[in-house]
């Protein structure tokens, strides 16, 4: 736990503390809650697992029958975090988990905040390095933006607070529906891009973009740490992008950047709400959202991606109207592998599953050109 505040929270002080559960993810990220009862229950709600191993430990955590180590937290850091938030949100009193990130420039702690009963009252987010404080930030902006859209009003979170405790500046947000959306794509995920598309949509030229800027600028900063195999992957697409896209005007659009399955819920309407607006971006590719969708959930499933997974994938975005598809997905794919090829460089890590399905895709396409 690399946190500052899981530093204050767990300190080796010897003055009174709580017991709570502590649970490991695949990850890396450590689950704290309470040990037994509604509250460990509700605490559980910070797992969000997409594969059935992990849909089957959470499964066992609820039933108390998952490995949990007792740890103890500080009383006096988690009174005053309590009192936080209970004045904030007008509430008598609340109980605190907390989510640990796995390390990594843009991790976070989350706190999820609940009722004693373990009903979820809102969500705070910590940074601890300035790589994530400059996300939340942005996310912040970002929610405070779009509070006013209508066609947005119940699908996203509202911002209830920017508090700061003990000189940790935290994002305080509206807990949304607790249900999970459907892991794959449908009716409900396309309003909600096309609401947001609706809002943001601005006719421009690609290789003006803040898009194009952040990959050129990618590029040339990692060009003498990318392998041979991933640069002449870059090389072919930045000639097939300025080929297709050099002076046509596109609707470029507002994107959320990590749209996934656990990133939404669905409410008791049907509407998807869509949480961690940390990455997103202005003036991006039409259909980007709809594309990492499916690619960061392949990856995060390990399914194999061959030649028929991709023309799957282009006629059915074809389908909602994603012209010209192909150049569209390969856009995608040229920015979501570099904006990973740099979290990558700066953490001093090998790859990502992400990476790895990019690449496979952009071969692909490659193969379908040639």
């Amino acid at each position: 736990m690399s946190s500052t505040i899981a530093d204050l929270l767990f300190s080796s002080d010897n003055g009174p503390s709580y017991p709570h559960a502590s649970f490991i993810l695949p990850s890396g990220a450590k689950i704290v809650t309470a040990t037994r009862g509604a509250l460990r229950r509700g605490g559980l709600a910070l797992y969000n697992p997409q594969r059935a191993t992990g849909l089957a430990a959470r499964g066992l955590m609820w039933a108390g029958l998952f490995p949990s180590p007792q740890v103890e937290v500080q009383a006096e850091p988690l009174d005053e975090l309590r009192k936080v938030f209970g004045d904030l949100l007008g509430e008598p009193r609340v109980e605190c988990a907390f989510q640990f990130g796995s390390t990594g420039i843009y991790s976070k702690t989350v706190i999820l905040v609940m009722t004693p009963a373990g009903q979820p009252l809102a969500y705070a987010k910590v940074a601890k390095l300035e790589t994530a404080k400059e996300a939340l930030q942005h996310e912040t902006s970002v929610l405070s933006r779009f509070s006013t859209v209508a066609a947005l009003q119940g699908r996203i979170p509202r911002v209830l607070g920017t508090p700061n405790w003990r000189n940790l500046s935290m994002l305080v947000i509206s807990a949304g529906p607790t249900h999970r959306s459907p892991q794959a794509f449908g009716a409900t995920h396309l309003d909600f891009l096309t609401r947001l598309g609706n809002t943001t949509r601005a006719r421009g030229l690609l290789l003006d973009s803040p898009m194009w800027s952040i990959m050129t600028r990618l590029l040339t900063k990692w060009s003498g740490h990318i392998s041979p195999k991933w640069r002449d992957r870059y090389d072919w697409a930045f000639v097939q992008l300025e080929r297709q896209f050099g002076q046509a005007q596109i609707d470029l659009v507002f994107v959320h950047h990590d749209f996934t399955p656990w990133n939404t819920r669905i409410d008791s309407d049907h509407n998807l709400f869509v949480f961690d607006w940390e990455f997103s971006r202005e003036s991006s590719t039409p259909a980007w959202d709809f594309f990492h969708f499916h690619l960061s959930s392949w990856a995060a499933m390990a399914r194999a991606i061959d030649r028929y997974t991709v023309a799957q994938l282009l006629a059915d975005a074809q389908r909602k109207w994603v012209e010209p598809a192909e150049d569209l997905f390969l856009a995608y794919l040229v920015d979501v592998a570099l904006f990973h090829h740099d979290a990558m460089f700066r953490e001093g890590k090998q790859d990502h599953r992400v990476l790895q399905a990019a690449a496979k895709a952009i071969d692909i396409l490659r193969q379908l050109r040639s």
